[in-house]
This record gives C-alpha cells, sequence and structure tokens, in this order.
C-alpha cells in the first residue's frame, strides 16, 4: 500500500496545494493536521481515501469532522496520526496506542527518527521551515513492514526510511 503522507497544508483552496499528481498516485492519504479550511479536507476526501485529524490551525468545522488522534492499519503497519501540538513527545502517545511508526505535523519541517516508536514528519508543502524545498513523504506498507522517503515537490529524494520497497 502506497500512502502519501502530508501535513501544514495551510490552504484555503484544494487547487492552491502542489500535491495534485501525487494525491492521485496514491492508494490513500495519510494528513496530520493543518488543512486551514473545509474546502481543502473535502479536496482530499474526493480524490483518495483519506486519514486525517485536525491541527491547531484549522477551522472549527474540520475540528468537527476530524479527531486529535487517529490510528489506522495499512497492510498490516499500525499508524498513529497525530498533529502534534498537543502532546510533549509524540512517540511516548504513539507507544500507548501500539502503533509501529507515528505520522506528526505541526513543526513544517521535514524528519524521520528512529527510536522505540519511529516518528515521520513529512514536514509542509506550502510554508517549509528551514529550508526553500517543499515536502511530502511516502510511506510504503506491505506484509507489516514499511519504508519509505520524503521527497522535495520536484521529485527529489532528501532521506530514506525503513525496509519495505519504496
Amino acid at each position: 500500500m502506497r500512502l502519501l503522507v502530508t501535513a501544514d497544508t495551510h490552504a484555503e483552496g484544494f487547487d492552491e496545494l502542489p500535491l495534485a499528481d501525487a494525491v492521485e498516485e496514491a492508494d490513500a492519504v495519510v494528513h496530520a493536521g493543518d488543512f486551514t479550511s473545509r474546502a481543502v479536507l473535502e479536496g482530499f476526501e474526493q480524490r483518495a481515501p483519506l486519514h486525517a485529524v485536525y491541527g491547531n490551525a484549522d477551522t472549527p468545522d474540520v475540528c468537527d469532522a476530524l479527531s486529535r488522534r487517529t490510528v489506522f492499519e495499512a497492510d498490516g503497519v499500525r499508524v498513529c496520526l497525530v498533529h502534534g501540538h498537543q502532546a510533549a513527545d509524540v512517540a511516548y502517545e504513539a507507544a500507548e496506542t501500539g502503533a509501529d511508526i507515528v505520522v506528526r505535523g505541526h513543526t513544517h519541517t521535514p524528519l524521520y527518527r528512529d527510536r522505540a516508536v519511529p516518528t515521520l514528519n513529512p514536514g509542509s508543502p506550502t510554508r517549509p521551515r528551514g529550508s526553500s524545498s517543499s515536502y511530502h513523504a511516502w510511506l510504503v506498507c506491505e506484509d507489516g513492514r514499511y519504508g519509505g522517503r520524503i521527497v522535495s515537490l520536484g521529485g527529489e529524494t532528501l532521506l530514506e526510511f525503513g525496509d519495505a520497497e519504496k
């Protein structure tokens, strides 16, 4: 299963986002919050199966439609999804859920941290911090294993992680 992972899109409309082609390639989308508008949330929902949580910059109607944390399984991989604005340590929070990996947003900084519960942050495709490049990630889950990569919107691989085929 090939998941497009994004967060912190901060847009008023889906068409503002530079992710349309990537969404079309994905089996599902994982969004770690800060859609900013209901129109962006609905844009993702109309284009692909969506796993999502709300973030601190989301409007009340987005927050009402989503939860703060969710856990789902993708081909044998248990994924915990949080925005990260309400937890000092998202890996600790994810450990409570029995997750294999936690996906988070909030910082706009792409990273993969290999720890007891590995942490993936795809960065932000519209408001990157610390770099002029924008980001999203691919998370490939198969037979209980996962791997992936963080990429620039231009397609350059910035970081690879895990052991499933990327």
